[in-house]
């Protein structure tokens, strides 16, 4: 993909205790409504590691220089759901939180 498709991001903070409606895990509100994440192995959209999709969250991210900071849900493993830095990821994978 190209740049162009890119968009930096950081985690939200604060957001553990929040929860999607109608759904069981932030991971499971964004297969559905983007796709399933395939079982076996899977690559992370952010440091590229390739991991088991059960070590992979729905993480809370926000568009760095948005306006309105609207949160957003990826999928990222356990370690980039903690990163404090920013990175990016492809803009399709970004879904609006139901927050």
């Amino acid at each position: 993909m190209s740049k162009l498709n890119k968009l930096k991001v950081q985690n939200a903070i604060d957001t553990s205790q929040l929860t999607p409606r109608g759904f069981s895990s932030w991971l499971k509100y964004w297969e559905y409504y983007r796709w399933q994440i395939p079982a076996g192995i899977y690559s992370c959209p952010a440091c590229g590691k390739s991991t088991q999709k059960s070590d992979f969250v729905g993480a809370h991210v926000e568009i760095v220089g948005f306006p309105g900071k609207q949160m957003y849900i990826v999928p990222l493993c356990y370690s980039c759901n903690h990163r404090p830095d920013m990175f990016t990821v492809d803009a399709e994978l970004l879904l609006p939180s139901n927050l």
